[in-house]
């Protein structure tokens, strides 16, 4: 493949492994195991020769199905820049603040992990550009990686950026 040492796919990986490393094993097969009983049901349903139970418990799997593609789909808009506007600091102030919150975290130790992950996956200390609030050193060209860093951050814990953020509408 053309693109295996790119920039892009570096980038991928490195957080996908972040991601696999900060899972818990539980959350990593809860979504399998609901989808294996929903397969199962379908495969008994259809073994017993009812119609209606085989179309019950196919529109169930559909639907399951159809959860996680919606989710993931929203997600990619969100990062593609399709529905989130980022250079809005308040939206990303909002989006850490629930982040803490549902985690149960300080609001500080994840603004400070945020900042953390900035530093080393991007060499970004925005910390030594000058006085808090630190958003405002962050650069024009800089919002794509902080972006990134957030959506990483959400996904460390299992949440997805678009529900930690509101879906705020962007504003051409």
């Amino acid at each position: 493949m053309l693109l295996q040492q790119s920039d892009v796919a570096k980038e991928v990986r490195t957080q996908l492994l972040n991601i696999e490393e900060k899972t818990s094993s539980k959350t990593k097969i809860i979504d399998i195991t609901e989808e294996q009983k929903l397969m199962l049901e379908v495969g008994m349903a259809i073994s017993s020769g009812d119609p209606s139970a085989a179309a019950v418990a196919t529109s169930k799997l559909i639907a399951f199905k159809n959860r996680h593609i919606d989710k993931l789909e929203k997600d990619n808009k969100a990062l593609a820049g399709d529905i989130l506007e980022w250079k809005d600091r308040s939206v990303l102030n909002a989006g850490i603040r629930k982040l803490a919150l549902v985690t149960h975290n300080r609001y500080p130790d994840m603004w400070n992990e945020l900042y953390r992950n900035l530093q080393y996956k991007y060499g970004i200390a925005l910390k030594q550009r000058g006085k808090s609030p630190y958003l405002q050193w962050i650069k024009e060209d800089e919002w794509s990686k902080v972006l990134k860093t957030f959506a990483a951050l959400c996904e460390s814990y299992d949440k997805s950026l678009t529900e930690m953020v509101g879906q705020t509408p962007m504003v051409s």
